[in-house]
């Protein structure tokens, strides 16, 4: 896992994705995960808790892709996001 700022994962995502913007996280078939600590800071910002718990949902949201999960349509994302949390619950994250 790599955490880069805003910059370096525009850049991934415009290279790898085709998508010219920042992300959040980013998940390669290789393993890769990649998060940006600058849009997880705002994220945490908005969502009011912490940083370290908005970086553990960011590497979590990016295992569930790997293991081939996709949030490309409303439902999927919701479903996904209910799955996120369910596993933060259960490890006690939040």
């Amino acid at each position: 896992m790599r955490f880069v700022g805003n910059g370096e994962i525009r850049g991934l995502n415009r290279r790898f994705k085709k998508k010219d913007r920042a992300t959040d996280v980013l998940a390669f078939e290789s393993g890769d995960i990649v998060v940006s600590v600058e849009t997880a800071e705002r994220q945490s910002r908005e969502q009011r808790h912490s940083l370290r718990r908005e970086l553990i949902h960011l590497a979590v949201h990016g295992l569930l892709h790997l293991r081939g999960h996709r949030d490309d349509t409303p439902a999927r994302r919701g479903a996904m996001e209910k799955e996120t949390i369910r596993i933060l619950d259960k490890r006690g994250v939040i």
